[in-house]
């Protein structure tokens, strides 16, 4: 639905601002991560096997347990909104990515539901609301790639 979408991209958002001062000492480290949330929640990491074990419990450890501020919460959406009322104002060829994905996915959202969602359906309370439910039913999956030891 377009309101799990707009959670999902504001909690994402939110994630790696909670993040970010990790984000900056893993790189200095010569280590690295990434997060999607398109489909499923994906964490990738990069580096050097005997030093990514405190990079994985810290990252997956703020996917629980980070928190987020109503101020932050607020600029953020407002940001979405800015964004997302002037697609129609991008470049042809950059507009042409979000129609692709309304017209060959059936369950993406137009922008004109997910501006309705966020300006009348996705509230701070009810951001908080859908990111406890949403971590109830997480299942993990693993596929390590390189030398583990």
């Amino acid at each position: 639905t377009s309101i799990s979408y707009v959670f999902s991209q504001l909690w994402m958002t939110c994630l790696y601002e909670s993040l970010r001062e990790t984000t900056y000492m893993a790189e200095l480290a010569g280590k690295k991560f990434s997060l999607d949330n398109t489909v499923v929640l994906e964490a990738s990491f990069y580096g050097y096997n005997d030093k990514l074990q405190p990079l994985v419990q810290e990252v997956l450890g703020a996917v629980r347990t980070h928190t987020v501020t109503k101020d932050f919460f607020e600029n953020k959406k407002a940001f979405l909104i800015r964004a997302l009322e002037s697609e129609g104002k991008k470049e042809p060829y950059t507009r042409l990515t979000s129609l692709k994905n309304e017209v060959l996915s059936s369950h993406y959202p137009s922008t004109k539901e997910l501006l309705r969602a966020l300006k009348e359906e996705l509230s701070f309370e009810t951001f908080l609301e859908l990111k406890a439910k949403w971590l109830r039913n997480v299942q993990t999956e693993w596929l390590i790639m390189g030398h583990v030891s």
